[in-house]
């Protein structure tokens, strides 16, 4: 399944789950945010599930003058979409 169903999937169990729409829609942002940033450094191909790609991308956050609390909401939401992934059996860890 590509990407972006995943994530509307995502999103959609989200809204399902009564989530407001400014939760859901910050969710979007920072997972489109990632993804952009994957495309942007031609790491959108292969295994960009493995922790050194997520280091990666919250390393480059930080360098780009983000504060602590941004990068930490960036990795709040991948945590929370990757668990989703697992949860839902779409990947194994």
């Amino acid at each position: 399944m590509d990407v972006e169903k995943l994530l509307a999937l995502f999103l959609a169990s989200h809204v399902s789950a009564g989530h407001t729409p400014s939760t859901v829609e910050w969710y979007r942002y920072q997972m489109e945010r990632f993804f952009h940033w994957l495309v942007t450094n031609k790491l959108h191909t292969g295994n960009w599930l493995q922790p050194e790609v997520i280091e990666l991308y919250l390393a480059a956050s930080r360098r780009e003058g983000n504060e602590l609390a941004t990068v930490a909401g960036h990795y709040r939401a991948l945590s929370a979409f990757f668990a989703w992934l697992v949860l839902r059996r779409y990947i194994d860890r």
